[in-house]
């Protein structure tokens, strides 16, 4: 998302309003009743809104905030509706000459995810923060949302002025863009493939970038005047999805291991029977061939679980939890901070992974933190088995960590190829009295290939009907050997419990998506695997 500087944003605002109607009510902060803003609310428990008429960005009035805690404190604007691929253009200036504190634009959206942009910056001048792009496919309302948040500079209270807020559905017609992005490449990381860019510059900027992903090298340029759908599901062979400008950065699941997948942007201006891309030169082309390689075990925290990790408080009050400020969706969030900072000691436990079945184990994952204290530690075991981590041995392992400010940082390719048997991973929390970091963990992610001894093969007598299925499958086991199931989705996440039996078995994931998973069985060092389909 780009945050532009203040002469191209007024330019670009200026360009816009003639055509458009801010949909923020009292977006400069004229009208005041009983000492409030009109058409504004606060929340967050510890803000004070004033009116401030000696220091503005334009008009008679600005709004004075005033925080005096380290928790989150929120002004919100009116809720309007949106319509779903509609171009917008919203900014806020900001006066935010505090060390203690930033301010940052967000876009709070019924029905679909929402926006959190970039902070302000401690200077002693009004500052433009803006975006642009589409309002996201679900979205039917939406309101522009300021937050406020401490710095490790933190000194008890913070005061930011705010003024000239705006909102434009911007829906003039565009040229063609000028220019397609440069720097195009793609990379794989377990069964995903990302892409990234570097924007186009020109005369006119692209709105939104369509990014194909195709088993086949021949990729059929788009059509001006007709949009394409997102499709995510790659298993016909084509996959796309369309990227805002300022990202910079797309990902494909769900790929075939040992498969060679090439990729290809287009940038365009406008939608619906209006939509212009650029498609007249070579468009940037890239190609990947992805590792072969098992997922052992995957965890994007998107259903707003743990999956199968755990957590486990050994002091302290607060917890690792959930939270919807991932890279992207949701991740796994821990803070010793409630009010002030307290004594913690909380980890976050993987189950056990066999890693004699593998070899070239290959552990990824990405962490985002803030604020001031303890260092995040990544840590292995050989002896944990359940419950108080503090009772096993562990040993650290180095990673790659977040330097700060909410900004993610891939970890690295962490080896795990020294280690056999089994064993745990794990992320220990710690905080005190003194100071306590906020850490965010996502795209957790552990990789290897089968070991020479578990052969891969079809001579393994197992048969699994109906398939196709409504979801209740019968695996038919006619030696009556031990055997593991486990099941996979398409994004090569496990989704059950491994289950062990010496009998033919029921499987059930009527509860799960309709869609392609895999079932992977192990009986005697052999394993076969089954694509299933739930309809």
């Amino acid at each position: 998302m780009k945050k532009f500087t203040i002469s191209i944003a007024a330019i670009l605002l200026f360009s816009v309003s003639i055509f458009a109607q801010n949909l923020i009510e009292n977006p400069g902060f004229e009208a005041w009743t009983a000492g409030a803003p009109d058409s504004w609310t606060e929340d967050g428990g510890a803000i004070t809104l004033s009116q401030n008429t000696t220091n503005v960005q334009e008009g008679t009035s600005s709004c004075q905030v005033l925080f005096t805690s380290q928790d989150n404190q929120y002004l919100n604007a009116n809720t309007f509706s949106v319509t779903a691929g509609d171009p917008i253009a919203v900014h806020i200036y900001a006066y935010d000459n505090d060390a203690s504190g930033r301010t940052r634009l967000c876009i709070i959206y019924e029905g679909a995810d929402n926006y959190y942009g970039e902070y302000s910056e401690d200077m002693d001048a009004w500052q433009m923060i803006s975006f642009e792009g589409n309002v996201p496919e679900g979205a039917t309302e939406a309101k522009v949302q300021i937050r406020f948040y401490d710095t490790s500079d933190w000194d008890g209270d913070c005061e930011i002025l705010i003024d000239e807020t705006s909102f434009i559905i911007d829906n003039t017609i565009k040229p063609e863009p000028s220019n397609y992005p440069t720097a195009f490449a793609a990379a794989a990381n377990g069964v995903t493939a990302s892409v990234s860019w570097t924007d186009a510059i020109g005369d006119q900027l692209p709105q939104n970038y369509l990014v194909y992903a195709s088993a086949t090298e021949a990729i059929t340029a788009p059509v001006d005047g007709t949009s394409v759908d997102d499709d995510t599901d790659i298993t016909d062979g084509l996959a796309v999805l369309n990227v805002s400008f300022g990202e910079e950065f797309a990902s494909f699941g769900g790929l075939a291991t040992g498969t060679t997948y090439y990729f290809a942007i287009y940038p365009y201006t406008n939608n619906g029977a209006d939509i212009d891309y650029k498609t007249d030169g070579t468009a940037p082309s890239a190609q990947v061939t992805m590792p072969d390689v098992t997922v052992i075990n995957s965890e994007d925290f998107e259903d707003d679980t743990f999956g199968e990790w755990s957590a486990f408080s050994v002091s302290g009050d607060q917890v690792w939890e959930t939270a919807p400020y991932g890279n992207p969706g949701n991740c796994a969030k821990m803070s010793g901070y409630d009010g002030g900072a307290f004594d913690n000691e909380d980890w976050f436990i993987s189950p056990a992974f066999n890693l004699d079945n593998y070899v070239g184990e290959v552990f990824t994952f990405e962490t985002a933190m803030n604020y001031d204290g303890p260092a995040l530690e990544f840590l292995i075991s050989s002896d944990y088995s359940s419950g108080d981590p503090t009772t096993a041995t562990w040993d650290a392992i180095a990673f790659t960590p977040s330097a700060g400010g909410w900004a993610w940082e891939a970890s690295g390719n962490i080896d795990l190829s020294t280690y056999t048997g089994t064993v745990h991973l794990a992320y220990k929390f710690t905080s005190t009295t003194a100071g306590s970091a906020t850490w965010e963990v996502d795209n957790i992610l552990l990789t290897g290939t089968l070991s020479s001894s578990i052969i891969e093969t079809e001579n393994v007598d197992f048969k699994v009907y109906p398939n196709p299925g409504h979801g209740i499958y019968q695996i038919e086991n006619s030696n009556s050997q031990n055997f593991e199931i486990t099941v996979f989705n398409i994004l090569g996440k496990q989704i059950l419990e491994t289950i062990e039996t010496n009998t033919s078995y029921t499987l059930d994931i009527q509860d799960f998506d309709n869609g392609v998973y895999f079932l992977q069985i192990m009986s005697n060092n052999q394993k076969k695997t089954v694509s299933i389909i739930k309809n």
